[in-house]
């Protein structure tokens, strides 16, 4: 199955660093200036979504020239362009999903991006929300084994619902035991690994899962 890697149009001193997504097996959909962005580095996007109201006239004609595949939607409209490109991605039933560009700016916005990970959740997608500093996951009731990265020094879990139950984390520095965590509470923030692979399960409600580093 294929695996996406959508890039919107966030401030590009966020952008992760694309020589390491090149290793990669991707298929790329750049969203309104993120099409610009990718162009730009020498990456061809599959297919393309937005309004393009963030760049120029002269950007957008450049982009247009290129052949590429466009689907072009008015300024005003009931989803947003990256929530657009989602709803293709998971038309496409693919196994993963990489998105870039989504944090950063506008506060709506970005909170907005992270929520979408709840709607690619819904589907067997593998997905998160990727930039230099913080890459965000969605976790739903199961046993999950994480990782320890070394691009990411922290790990923390935030509910995503009104509660998470019955959370328990093993191979941390800090860790649970079945323990209910409510919207609100600070007490998974800035958790770090202790374990080569950390072990996270729970059996109702959806967290957030943050793997960060420090911006300095």
């Amino acid at each position: 199955m294929t695996k996406y890697a959508i890039l919107a149009g966030g401030p590009p001193h966020l952008h992760p660093s694309f020589d390491r997504l090149k290793n990669e097996t991707l298929q790329w959909i750049g969203v309104d200036r993120g099409t610009y962005t990718l162009l730009k580095k020498g990456i061809t996007p599959v297919k393309s979504f937005g309004d393009f109201d963030s760049i120029t006239t002269k950007e957008k004609e450049w982009i247009f020239n290129k052949g590429i595949n466009i689907d072009l939607f008015p300024p005003e409209k009931d989803k947003t362009d990256l929530e657009l490109a989602i709803d293709w991605v998971i038309e496409q039933n693919s196994s993963a999903c990489i998105v870039l560009g989504a944090t950063g700016g506008r506060l709506d916005h970005e909170l907005l991006n992270i929520q979408l990970l709840y709607k690619l959740g819904e589907h067997p997608i593998e997905a998160c929300l990727l930039d230099r500093y913080n890459r965000i996951s969605l976790l739903k009731p199961n046993v999950h084994s994480i990782s320890r990265e070394s691009s990411f020094q922290y790990v923390s879990f935030i509910p995503l619902t009104m509660e998470v139950k019955d959370l328990t984390l093993k191979g941390f520095k800090y860790e649970l035991n079945h323990a209910t965590i409510r919207v609100g509470s600070s007490r998974c923030i800035s958790n770090e690994y202790k374990d080569p692979v950390g072990e996270v399960r729970f059996t109702e409600g959806c967290l957030l899962m943050i793997q960060s580093k420090d911006s300095i």
